[in-house]
């Protein structure tokens, strides 16, 4: 979900990701303890918006083996 310079991720049920993408360093730094009501309106927008999908997105779903190494691989989720 984008807003402006933010950019949250939500990681199935592994993880949530705030990133600003106008730094310098864009992806590499999760800023979500740093800036939890700007985490928190995003994940409330990404809700609306995927319960609105036809059928409904499902954004708390458990992430399969795929998933999970690639967001191992690009942002560091840990098992």
């Amino acid at each position: 979900m984008r807003n402006g310079k933010w950019k949250f991720i939500h990681a199935g049920n592994e993880a949530n990701y705030l990133f600003d993408v106008t730094s310098d360093e864009h992806e590499k730094h999760n800023l979500i303890i740093g800036h939890p009501e700007i985490a928190r309106d995003l994940a409330a927008k990404l809700s609306d918006w995927t319960s609105r999908l036809a059928p409904p997105g499902d954004p708390y779903q458990l992430l399969n083996d795929e998933e999970k190494r690639w967001y191992q691989h690009y942002l560091g989720l840990t098992d």
